[in-house]
């Protein structure tokens, strides 16, 4: 590792028949061209492996590695930084797709910075019921560096309330930072980008961010009201990140100040979704078992702190900091449901609301 001046691109693939040859043709085209792209084919029970074997066999630039058994894309990932080459290591998921000028781009910001990682922005695209692109959203991170490992580590909830953190694809990072430190995605299905990061930045020593966005998460819009997803465990989850980033910043002498009521404002937010999750009438929960959990989510410990330092850096934030520091159970469900209905009803206005 930390050979060549070559990017390392690597994208787990699971079932993707219908949309990988968007996301590899998207990599195939970029105006860089000196990379590896390792594709990690998690026991795809489509053509996907097949596909991926068949692209390595057609440009010597590809690799791929076929999981025995389907772990997740944590895992995957995993699997592929054991074999990286590049100096420099990107990852792309095989729904999305990137823009031509994207590693070029980034490349030269990392080079000719020497930091141990470079953040960019992103596109939201979401498409409708028949995959067609509907419309988007732009998420760009504030101008920022960090010079020191603690200065990077005091950033992380700036980052976070950003919307840049949490994800892994809009990131170009050294490769002997990760491989030096044994630093690895969590075998998990949700939010293992998250974890990753929040551990990385025990290490790395310099960070910078660029206003451009050259990466597409498509966000597919094929439910109905009466069939809306729900994510079981959230509520334990984001109680989870909550406690490793603070924890982080406690253990760097950080979790104060402006940091610390960032942190806790992104939080109250996290609470809201949570709460908004538990409203889905996929979960299965009686109404009465919907309302315990609903105020459990209120009365957490991590609630509770949260909503003495968070702070509204916009109306909707603000209304949110009221309505936990009234701690009604009552209003707080309520306010639950408005945000799921909106979500689901009028989507487009949620994720704009969603991303000032």
């Amino acid at each position: 590792m930390c050979k060549t001046d070559r990017i390392s691109l690597i994208m787990p693939v699971y079932n993707a028949e219908h949309c990988l040859q968007r996301s590899v043709e998207s990599v195939l085209g970029q105006t860089y061209t000196d990379f590896e792209l390792i594709l990690v084919d998690d026991c795809s029970t489509d053509k996907s492996g097949e596909l991926c074997d068949a692209y390595a066999k057609a440009d010597a630039r590809i690799k791929v590695l076929h999981q025995a058994s389907n772990a997740g894309p944590g895992p995957a990932r995993n699997a592929a930084l054991k074999i990286v080459q590049g100096e420099y290591i990107q990852f792309i998921d095989c729904d999305d797709f990137i823009d031509a000028q994207m590693l070029e781009r980034m490349h030269a910001e990392i080079s000719d910075s020497g930091c141990d990682l470079v953040i960019d922005g992103y596109h939201q695209d979401f498409l409708d019921a028949e995959d067609r692109f509907a419309y988007g959203v732009e998420v760009l991170p504030p101008v920022m560096e960090a010079a020191t490992n603690k200065d990077c580590i005091t950033s992380l909830p700036m980052l976070d309330a950003a919307k840049v953190l949490a994800v892994s694809p809009n990131k170009i990072y050294r490769a002997c930072v990760i491989s030096d430190n044994g630093v690895q995605f969590p075998s998990r299905m949700h939010s293992e980008d998250y974890f990753f990061i929040i551990d990385l930045f025990r290490y790395i020593r310099s960070f910078k961010t660029v206003s451009y966005a050259f990466y597409h998460y498509l966000k597919y819009q094929r439910e109905t009201l009466t069939n809306m997803s729900y994510l079981k465990g959230f509520s334990e989850l984001i109680n989870e990140r909550f406690s490793a980033q603070r924890k982080l910043l406690s253990e760097n002498g950080a979790y104060s100040g402006e940091a610390r009521n960032l942190m806790c404002s992104v939080h109250i937010k996290h609470v809201f979704s949570a709460a908004a999750n538990e409203c889905s009438p996929a979960s299965g929960l009686s109404s009465r078992a919907r309302r315990e959990r609903i105020k459990a989510l209120l009365r957490h410990e991590n609630t509770q702190e949260a909503k003495k330092y968070a702070i509204a850096n916009s109306k909707m934030q603000a209304i949110m900091n009221i309505v936990v520091k009234i701690n009604s159970p009552l209003l707080f469900g309520l306010a639950a449901k408005l945000i799921y209905l909106t979500q689901h009803r009028a989507s487009r206005l949620f994720h704009k609301m969603k991303i000032k």
